[in-house]
């Protein structure tokens, strides 16, 4: 059977469906990977200071943000922040009274 005709049955891509089928050619498995789990956060070192700057700073954007940490030598991307905020439950969303 072809990968395409595999993924159509199963519900995946096709490119889903020949790495799986290279991982069995090579591995005779298609277990998942055993190397799993959270990284830790860039900023986990920054942590403090960072929840300090936007609680004192409650306006700031994640660009605004970043351009302070770079100043410190911490070169994140936004996402990166953004991740490390949403995490916490913080929000760095505009109002009228914040624009």
């Amino acid at each position: 059977m072809s990968v395409r005709a595999t993924a159509k049955i199963f519900g995946i891509s096709a490119s889903t469906s020949a790495n799986w089928v290279r991982r069995w050619q090579k591995e005779k498995s298609v277990a998942p990977s055993p190397v799993r789990g959270c990284r830790r956060s860039l900023l986990a070192d920054y942590s403090d200071r960072l929840l300090k700057l936007v609680e004192d700073n409650a306006d700031l954007t994640l660009e605004e943000i970043r351009a302070l940490l770079e100043k410190t030598g911490v070169r994140v991307s936004l996402w990166t922040i953004w991740s490390f905020l949403n995490r916490r439950g913080i929000r760095l969303k505009r109002t009228r009274t914040r624009v």
